[in-house]
């Protein structure tokens, strides 16, 4: 739980998590983008601080079938000053920044 920050930590658990299933992983690379673009279309984004959100992804091996969901919305806030979320926060300013599509683009 938060170990995960580096982008070998991440590809030696979608390994292990995916069990050499590459055409699962294809999958959740299609409904990552298709869900980035929905996002960028989105008027919730821009007007909304999201912090601690998660992306879940299951899989079914049985059925070569899988999906991603944005979970856990309980410190998601509306912000009057539009947010870009791709930009770093600063501390000790007012900005709502969080890095949401920084971290979906990484």
């Amino acid at each position: 739980f938060k170990t995960v920050s580096t982008m070998e930590q991440v590809r030696n658990h979608f390994k292990r998590f995916l069990q050499g299933r590459h055409d699962i992983l294809e999958v959740f690379i299609t409904r990552v983008e298709a869900f980035r673009e929905a996002l960028l279309k989105s008027e919730f984004l821009p007007c909304h601080e999201i912090v601690g959100s998660s992306l879940l992804f299951v899989f079914d091996a049985q059925h070569s079938n899988g999906g991603v969901w944005m979970i856990d919305f309980g410190k998601t806030r509306r912000r009057d000053a539009p947010i870009k979320h791709n930009v770093p926060w600063i501390p000790g300013t007012a900005s709502y920044e969080d890095g949401f599509m920084t971290g979906l683009d990484n």
